[in-house]
C-alpha cells in the first residue's frame, strides 16, 4: 500500500579544480545537496545533505605510473547509487533503512621501473564504513585494509618473471565481532609466445583466517591452499581473443573459473563478449559478459550484460547478474532524449546469510541546452526492488532540473 506522494526540491552545489601537464594530473572536487522534502503525513525536512570530497593525483611517464585517490562521502542509506554491490558486502550495499552511511576511502597504486630490467608494482587501500542512526543489524561499521605488490624481473624482451605478495584485513563491528585476514605469496610470468600472443601464469599460496564470537567462545575458521591462473590473449586484425583458467580460495572452499572471450571493432561500433563457468566441486555457475556499442546517425545504442561469482570482504560468496541498455537520440544541435534501464540480481551461492535480491529500473529523459552554461533536464523514472524476507517495493518519479556549469580557463 502506497504511503502517498513525496515532493522534493534539491540543488546540488559543487566546486572542482583540475590541472594537468604531459606527465601529471591533479583534481579536486567537493559538493553538498541543498534539499527540501515534503513527505506524506506532514513530514517535512530541509537542509544540507550528502556532502562529498574527492581528491586524485596521478603521474605517468615512461618509467613510472602512480595514482593516489582519497574521498569522503556521507549519503542517506535509502538514496545510494542503484548499483547492487559496491564494496563486496551485499547485505549492506542492498539494504534500505533510515540513517546515513559515512565512507572514507584511500587508495594508491604505483608501477616503477617500467622500462628497466628490474621494476616493482605496489597497491593499497583503506576503507572505513560508518553507519549513523540506522536500525538494521546488517548495517555495521567495518574497516578494510589491503596492501600488496610485485617485483618484476625482465629476463628477456619476451619474458618477464615476478614475485607477488598481498595482505588484506577486514574488521567488523558486527554481532560476531568478525576479524578476517587473507595473506598470499606467489610467483608468475608473462611471455610473448609470438608477435601477437601473450601468455600469463601465476601460482600463489593463500591463507585465510577468520575469528568470530559465538556466545562466550572465540571461534577460528581457516583455509589455505595453492591457487593458480593461466591466460592467453591473441591480437587479431579487428580485435582480440582470449581464454583463461583461474582458481580462487574463500572460506567456502576452492572455486575454479574457465572462460573464453572475444572483442571486435565493428564498422559502426564495438562488441566484446565472454562465456564461462565458475564452479566448486558440485556447484557450477554460468559466468559471462556482453558489451555492445552501436553508433547511429543521430545517436548511440548500448547493451550490456554481466554475470559473475564474487567473494565479499566477509568471505561469503554471491552471484551477481546485470542486464541493461541505453539509447540516446539527438533531436537537433541543442536537444536530445535518452532512454535507459537495467535489471540487477544478487543470489547467495552457498550457506551464507546474503538475501537474494532483484532490482529493476527504467528512465526516460529529455535534455536541452538552454545556453552554453545552462541545461534543462526533465523525465520519468520507475524503480522496483524485491528482497527475500523483506518483500517488494516500487516507486515512480517525475523530475525536472536546471543545471549550470561555471568554467574558468587560464
Amino acid at each position: 500500500m502506497s504511503r502517498g506522494d513525496t515532493y522534493e526540491w534539491s540543488n546540488l552545489l559543487t566546486l572542482g579544480y583540475d590541472t594537468s601537464t604531459p606527465t601529471r594530473t591533479l583534481s579536486f572536487d567537493a559538493g553538498v545537496d541543498l534539499r527540501f522534502r515534503d513527505e506524506p503525513g506532514d513530514d517535512t525536512s530541509e537542509g544540507f545533505e550528502d556532502p562529498f570530497v574527492r581528491f586524485a593525483y596521478g603521474i605517468a611517464n615512461t618509467s613510472t605510473l602512480m595514482d593516489l585517490n582519497a574521498s569522503f562521502a556521507r549519503t542517506e542509506v535509502n538514496r545510494r547509487d542503484f548499483d547492487l554491490v559496491e564494496d563486496g558486502l551485499p547485505d549492506q550495499d542492498l539494504s534500505t533503512d533510515d540513517g546515513d552511511l559515512e565512507r572514507y576511502d584511500l587508495r594508491f597504486a604505483g608501477s616503477f621501473g617500467r622500462d628497466a630490467p628490474f621494476g616493482a608494482d605496489i597497491f593499497g587501500r583503506f576503507t572505513d564504513r560508518q553507519y549513523i542512526d540506522t536500525t538494521d543489524p546488517d548495517l555495521f561499521d567495518s574497516i578494510t585494509r589491503e596492501i600488496g605488490g610485485a617485483l618484476n624481473f625482465r629476463l628477456s624482451p619476451v619474458l618477464t618473471a615476478r614475485l607477488t605478495a598481498d595482505y588484506r584485513d577486514f574488521d567488523a563491528d558486527d554481532l560476531e565481532e568478525t576479524d578476517n585476514d587473507r595473506r598470499s605469496i606467489g610467483a608468475g610470468f608473462d611471455t610473448q609466445y609470438d608477435e601477437v600472443t601473450l601468455i600469463s601464469f601465476d601460482l600463489s599460496y593463500v591463507e585465510i583466517r577468520e575469528f568470530q564470537t559465538f556466545g562466550t567462545q572465540r571461534i577460528l575458521d581457516e583455509e589455505d591452499d595453492l591457487v593458480a591462473s593461466l591466460s592467453a590473449t591473441r591480437q587479431l586484425p579487428n580485435g582480440t581473443v582470449f581464454g583463461s583458467v583461474s582458481q580462487d580460495l574463500s572460506l567456502a572452499g576452492d572455486r575454479t573459473a574457465v572462460s573464453v572471450g572475444r572483442s571486435l571493432t565493428l564498422p559502426d561500433g564495438e562488441l566484446a563478449f565472454s562465456v564461462g563457468v565458475s564452479s566448486t566441486f558440485d556447484d557450477p555457475r554460468f559466468i559471462g559478459s556482453l558489451d555492445y556499442l552501436k553508433e547511429l546517425p543521430r545517436g548511440t545504442l548500448t547493451i550490456f550484460y554481466d554475470q559473475e561469482v564474487g567473494t565479499g570482504a566477509d568471505e561469503e560468496e554471491f552471484l551477481t547478474a546485470r542486464l541493461g541498455f541505453g539509447y540516446e537520440q539527438f533531436i537537433n544541435s541543442f536537444s536530445r532524449w535518452r532512454l535507459d534501464g537495467d535489471v540487477q540480481a544478487v543470489e547467495d551461492t552457498g550457506e551464507g546469510t546474503t538475501d537474494d535480491r532483484t532490482r529493476a529500473r527504467i528512465s526516460a529523459s529529455y535534455i536541452r541546452d538552454l545556453t552554453a552554461d545552462w541545461d534543462l533536464i526533465a523525465g520519468y523514472e520507475y524503480e522496483y526492488d524485491d528482497q527475500d524476507n523483506s518483500g517488494s517495493a516500487d516507486s515512480n518519479s517525475l523530475f525536472v532540473s536546471v543545471a549550470r556549469t561555471f568554467r574558468r580557463s587560464r
